[in-house]
């Protein structure tokens, strides 16, 4: 004859696992069944402690973790358009700042 499932309601279950943790902080299984025995539990000292396994499996997982790899690139956005004039006036002054960082760097190397 097949068991109903759900014997014990949800308060009855909090109160074992309440007296089988305390009872465990300082004895053993036996000392945790008669202390469960005391609030209604009524099975034995192993279905005790796969009660116990079970609850301590049934915590809610824990956050998905980020998938491993390299991160996804960012899109690069196109430099945006500029006439000539500006674009040579840009290239000069990026030139001179490099030729004014190489010279700093010959200084101070030495």
């Amino acid at each position: 004859m097949a068991r109903k499932g759900g014997r014990y309601s949800a308060e009855t279950k909090a109160k074992i696992a309440e007296a089988v943790a305390e009872a465990r902080k300082t004895g053993s299984w036996k000392d945790a069944h008669g202390a469960a025995q005391k609030v209604g539990y009524k099975g034995n000292v192993d279905a005790l402690m796969q009660m116990m396994a079970r609850k301590k499996a049934k915590k809610p997982a824990p956050a998905k973790a980020k998938k491993r790899g390299r991160p996804a690139k960012a899109p690069v956005a196109a430099a945006p358009a500029l006439d000539p004039v500006a674009a040579q006036y840009l290239c000069g002054s990026i030139d001179k700042a490099v030729a004014e960082l190489q010279r700093l760097r010959k200084l101070y190397a030495k």
